[in-house]
């Protein structure tokens, strides 16, 4: 009984905010677009990764700024901790995405390092915040977004 508690409420959370972006962008508000989403925000993400191919998961932590303006150029610093160890102090990101009408989208950054790192996300226009999720795999690392300046 518990686990279809469990499982009803996020079942309603992800349909909450999957649905209000989609929402707002089809009110005509034209809140989804490069344009809208540009600014400064601060920005967290923390799960799980591999420390290296095949490698058992161990916890992950990444802090830093990033800045995206009005054609979709993303670009920032972060501090990236892995296992408990700062693995890339300062670590520059690059990346380009759109945002899509329905307020999702996808980046691929570039962090300075022979791999990248490539995540889905999701415009809340409302709030100033981006939802993303690390889609490489031997990963599970979310990300919170929060515009600090436009």
């Amino acid at each position: 009984m518990k686990t279809n508690s469990i499982t009803l409420f996020l079942m309603l959370m992800t349909a909450a905010v999957v649905s209000t972006p989609a929402a707002y962008a089809q009110g005509g508000q034209n809140a989804c677009t490069n344009v809208a989403a540009a600014g400064t925000y601060s920005f967290t993400c923390s799960g799980w990764t591999a420390a290296g191919p095949g490698g058992t998961l161990v916890p992950m932590m990444e802090v830093g700024v990033a800045t995206g303006d009005a054609d979709g150029n993303w670009s920032g610093t972060a501090t990236i901790n892995i296992g408990g160890q700062v693995v890339i102090a300062g670590a520059k990101l690059t990346g380009k995405t759109t945002v899509n009408p329905d307020c999702t989208g996808a980046i691929t950054y570039n962090k300075g390092t022979p791999t990248e790192l490539n995540i889905s996300y999701v415009v809340n226009p409302k709030t100033d915040e981006l939802f993303g999720l690390v889609t490489d795999k031997g990963t599970v690392v979310a990300c919170v977004l929060k515009r600090i300046s436009k």
